[in-house]
């Protein structure tokens, strides 16, 4: 059992298990994830909204296209994106046996594949260990092996035949990271919240139908508007009001109300700095690395912190991303021992190193450019979101990674 992150230790729940497999039969699960992955790819059975575990499909996907609908709605008066972000809870663990082979055999799946998974996933146990005492041994009828190869893809299969969004409402899925929206105006919000309660009652009824949990935790519901009014927007699941909120983190980045992305800069700049000491506590004039290896050690275990989700972070203003600049500089000046009245970018031509901004935008283009050369899903996206390109001075990721 081991513990997650930022979790207490005394409360149970706190731990994540994970199956002792055998190395052989993990290079046998791989062999089997290729072939199945490719029998659901080439049939459409993975949903177009899911990009969690799929070749050519990261989290940019999904950031990059709520920070441009998002951004595209702004740009236009008066006109709102109300969003709904879900988890669903313990989702390895929730995966019904029984319900996963109903749904491939009603998928026609290869018979001697489902045949082999129900076998794969037939008579595991549970058992506990602690400080040498052994709980008593326990069959196992849900979940699928923390660890596997194969699991994860079994897991987008069983809940890749969730009911469509109702219409005017989207939705957005990694793993299992589930997102609704949609564009709302001061005429359409009892419409649009008509929408999404709807989109909540046909989820909720079928995760009771195939044992599927929603975490109220981690679910929050947040309206992206310039405005500070308070819309009129309750939404429940299961008879119970999803709280509104004016930040919500999506796949690792905090998304607030105005777009903004102060919030997560901020948080992000203060790992950065833990970080930074961490990293210099190693660093001295006399002995340890030399300054080249440490500018090479700031790039992996702090920049790449920045890094992350550039196609949606790059439409943060130069002044937000101030926030990681100065750590750069910082790091530049003590590293190299450059005084800090040094014009910046002769800072970073002696560590040769862009701004962050630059980096971001980089990256972000490079992303796009890999995208629209394997992803559909986005090439589809980004043929909806050309035909309003905005030159407006709130620039969108379209518009930014395009110039």
């Amino acid at each position: 059992m081991i513990l997650k992150p930022n979790k207490k230790k005394s409360d149970p729940g706190s731990f994540r298990p994970v199956s002792l497999l055998s190395n052989l039969g993990k290079v046998f699960e791989s062999i089997v994830t290729i072939r199945l992955c490719e029998w659901a790819e080439n049939t459409k059975h993975l949903s177009q909204e899911q990009s969690g575990f799929r070749k050519h499909h990261s989290t940019n996907d999904k950031l990059y296209e709520l920070t441009q609908v998002v951004s595209q709605a702004r740009n236009r008066k008066r006109q709102r994106i109300t969003s709904l972000f879900l988890d669903i809870d313990k989702a390895f663990d929730r995966v019904w046996h029984n319900g996963l082979i109903y749904k491939l055999t009603q998928m026609n799946a290869p018979a001697l594949l489902t045949r082999w998974i129900s076998n794969f996933l037939k008579d595991r146990i549970l058992q506990v260990r602690i400080l040498g005492n052994s709980s008593r041994e326990i069959a196992i009828n849900y979940g699928v092996p923390q660890g596997s190869p194969l699991s994860p893809l079994l897991f987008i299969l069983y809940i890749s035949d969730m009911p469509p969004p109702p219409p005017r409402t989207h939705r957005s899925l990694f793993a299992d990271d589930l997102m609704y929206y949609a564009l709302a105006t001061a005429k359409t919000d009892h419409n649009i919240n008509k929408s999404l309660q709807r989109a909540m009652d046909e989820l909720a009824g079928y995760c009771s139908l195939w044992r599927i949990g929603i975490n109220p935790k981690k679910s929050s519901i947040l309206v992206f508007s310039s405005s500070k009014k308070k819309l009129p927007y309750n939404v429940s699941f299961n008879g119970k009001l999803i709280p509104r909120s004016f930040v919500a983190k999506f796949l690792g980045i905090t998304f607030n109300a105005n777009m903004s992305f102060t919030p997560h800069f901020t948080a992000l700049a203060k790992l950065a700095r833990t970080r930074m000491l961490k990293l210099f506590s190693i660093f001295n004039a006399t002995y340890g690395p030399s300054p080249h290896t440490i500018i090479r050690l700031y790039k992996i275990y702090i920049r790449t912190l920045f890094e992350y989700g550039a196609p949606a972070t790059c439409v943060a203003s130069p002044n937000v991303f101030m926030t990681w600049e100065r750590i750069q500089t910082r790091t530049i000046c003590r590293t190299l021992s450059i005084p800090l009245t040094i014009n910046n970018n002769i800072k970073r031509a002696h560590a040769n190193l862009p701004t962050i901004r630059d980096r971001n935008l980089y990256l972000a283009r490079r992303w796009y450019k890999r995208a629209m050369t394997n992803n559909e899903t986005v090439r589809t996206f980004n043929t909806t979101q050309a035909r309003s390109y905005s030159t407006d001075k709130r620039q969108t990721p379209l518009a930014l990674i395009r110039n």
